[in-house]
C-alpha cells in the first residue's frame, strides 16, 4: 500500500497544479528506477450481491425531490445522524417518527443506511450546548450523566433499526473538534466501548465504527510521524501539502511552515495538540479491537490524498477495512470550475478505491449556499432545484460501474486509476501524469464530464475506458 499510495501522489500532482499549487512533497516510489511495473498490482475485493462502495449525503428533508437521482446510487450507502438528546427530549418520551421515515425512505431507495449515535445536550448530560447549529439545533455532545440510561437508549435504537437492517453503528462524529464533543479523549474511548458492548450484545452481525475524525486532523498526524521518522523536511512538505486549500481560513491556526521550528510551533497549538490526542484514541479503539471499522473523512486538495492514504493505513491494523464516509472539496473564497470540480472528485474517488477503501461516501449531494460557511463553495452532485450537475453524472455512472465490482489501481506508463471488473467486463477511470499514454486497440475513450472534447488517446484529464474483458487488455499492444 505504501507504493501504492506514493504513486497516487504523482497523479494527483499534475491534475490539480492548477488549484493548489505546485505540490511541496511527493513522497518516494519503492518501485525501483527503471523497473517494469505491472498494470494491475493488487486486486481489492469491492462488496459483492448488488451492493457497491460509493455512496452519498444528503438532507432527507428535501428527499422526494432528489430521489430518482439517489435510486442510481443504489448498493451504495448513507449515513445518519441519530441524536439523543433529539429523539428524547424530556426522560422517557422516545419519538422516533423521523428515523423510521429515514428508514423507510432508505429501503425505497435500495441505500444502505448507517447510524452514528450521538448523545448531544440536554437532561442526559445536564448540560446546555454551547455550540448551536442549524436549524434542528444540534450541539456538541458529552458524557451522560449515567451509563445505564446510555446504554438503554441504545439498545432500543439497535433493537428497532436492526430489524430494519441496519448493521453499522458509528459512535459520536469528528469529536476532534470541541463545537461536536465537550468531553475528553478518555470519556469518548469509554463512551465507544459502552456502546460497541452493548450493540454487539444485541446484534452480533452488527459493524462498530469509530467517530471519524475531521479532515483537518490528518495532517497533524502525518506532519508528526514524519519528524518522529527523522524526516523534519519531509515533514514540512507534507504539511503544506495537506493544508494547502486551507491556509488562510483559520486565523493562526493552520499556517504555512517555511521550516520544521515553525511546523512544530503550529503542532504545538491548542486545536493541534486535540487532533493529536483523538488521533492516538482512535488508534487505540483499532488496535484493542474496540471498533471494526476506521471512518475516515477528506476534504483537501487531490494532492494531499496519497498522504492520507499513506498515513491511514500506516496506522490501521491489516485486518481492519477503511471507509471514506466524508468525501467532498473544500474550497473557501474561490469555485473550482466543472472540468475542475470532475477532475477531482474522479481522482479522489479512484485512488480511494484502488487502495483499498471499502466504502467512499461524496458530500454534498445538494450544496447549501443559506447555511453555515456561505462563502465556502462545495462540489455538489446536484444543483439547488435538484437537477442533475455534470459532476453527478460523472458519480452515478461511477457507482454503476463499480457496484458488485472488483477494484485494481491502474499502473501502466503515465497512467493512473482505477479498473473495475464485474460479469467479464472491466472498466477504467484514469488519466495521465505525463506524456498520453494510447489504450490499446479496440477500446473506447469517454471523456469526462460528458460532453466535453472527445480525444483519442489519455491525456491529463480523467477519462473512462471501455471494451475490456480484465484490466490487463485495456493496455494489451498499447504504444
Amino acid at each position: 500500500m505504501r507504493w501504492l499510495a506514493a504513486a497516487g501522489a504523482i497523479v494527483v500532482a499534475t491534475l490539480t497544479g492548477c488549484t493548489g499549487g505546485t505540490p511541496d512533497y511527493v513522497p518516494p516510489s519503492t518501485v525501483p528506477s527503471g523497473a517494469s511495473v505491472p498494470p494491475t498490482p493488487v486486486v481489492v475485493p469491492t462488496p459483492g450481491d448488488g451492493e457497491g462502495p460509493v455512496g452519498a449525503k444528503w438532507d432527507w428533508g428535501r428527499f422526494d425531490a432528489f430521489e430518482p437521482y439517489v435510486r442510481q446510487l443504489s448498493g451504495g450507502a448513507t449515513f445518519y445522524e441519530l441524536v439523543w438528546c433529539q429523539v428524547e427530549k424530556t426522560p422517557g418520551d422516545r419519538n422516533w417518527a423521523i428515523l423510521d421515515r429515514i428508514a423507510s425512505r432508505a429501503e425505497r431507495a435500495g441505500v444502505e443506511l448507517m447510524l452514528k449515535v450521538r448523545v448531544g445536550q440536554c437532561w442526559a448530560t445536564g448540560q446546555e450546548g454551547e455550540f448551536v447549529r442549524g436549524n434542528k439545533a444540534k450541539t456538541e455532545s458529552s458524557m451522560p450523566r449515567s451509563e445505564l440510561e446510555y446504554t438503554d437508549f441504545v439498545t432500543e435504537a439497535v433493537r428497532r433499526y436492526s430489524a430494519r437492517g441496519v448493521r453499522v453503528w458509528a459512535v459520536e462524529n469528528e469529536v476532534n473538534s470541541p463545537t461536536f464533543w465537550a468531553g475528553t479523549a478518555a470519556q469518548y474511548e469509554r463512551l465507544v466501548a459502552t456502546a460497541a458492548r452493548t450493540v454487539r450484545s444485541l446484534d452480533p452481525e452488527a459493524v462498530v465504527v469509530d467517530a471519524g475524525l475531521s479532515s483537518t486532523s490528518y495532517g497533524v498526524g502525518i506532519a508528526q510521524r514524519l519528524i518522529d521518522d527523522g524526516d523534519e523536511d519531509a515533514a514540512v512538505g507534507a504539511w503544506n501539502t495537506y493544508y494547502s486549500r486551507r491556509f488562510g481560513t483559520r486565523g493562526d491556526e493552520l499556517i504555512r511552515a517555511a521550516g520544521v521550528d515553525e511546523l512544530r510551533a503550529a503542532l504545538a497549538g491548542e486545536q493541534q495538540r486535540r487532533n493529536a490526542d483523538y488521533l492516538a484514541a482512535t488508534i487505540r479503539l483499532l488496535d484493542q479491537g474496540v471498533v471494526d471499522v476506521r471512518q475516515v473523512h477528506f476534504y483537501e486538495d487531490a494532492s494531499a490524498a496519497d498522504l492520507l492514504t499513506d498515513y491511514v493505513r500506516e496506522t490501521t491494523p491489516a485486518n481492519v477495512p477503511v471507509e471514506l464516509w466524508e468525501v467532498g472539496s473544500f474550497v473557501r473564497g474561490a469555485e473550482l470550475s466543472q472540468e475542475e470540480q470532475v477532475t477531482d472528485l474522479v481522482v479522489k474517488v479512484s485512488l480511494f478505491l484502488a487502495a483499498g477503501m471499502r466504502k467512499v461516501i461524496w458530500l454534498p449531494l445538494i450544496p447549501n449556499p443559506d447555511g453555515r460557511n456561505a462563502d465556502e463553495p462545495r462540489s455538489g452532485l446536484l444543483a439547488a432545484d435538484a437537477s442533475v450537475r455534470p459532476l453527478g453524472e460523472v458519480y452515478a455512472r461511477f457507482a454503476a460501474d463499480a457496484r458488485a465490482a472488483r477494484a485494481a489501481p491502474v499502473i501502466q506508463g503515465d497512467v493512473r486509476g482505477v479498473a473495475l471488473t464485474k460479469e467479464g467486463k472491466s472498466v477504467a477511470y484514469v488519466w495521465s501524469t505525463g506524456d498520453p499514454v494510447q489504450p490499446a486497440p479496440g477500446m473506447r475513450v469517454e471523456p469526462l464530464p460528458p460532453g466535453s472534447p472527445a480525444t483519442e488517446v489519455v491525456g491529463n484529464k480523467p477519462v473512462r475506458v471501455t471494451g475490456a474483458s480484465t484490466p490487463d487488455e485495456l493496455w494489451k499492444d498499447s504504444p
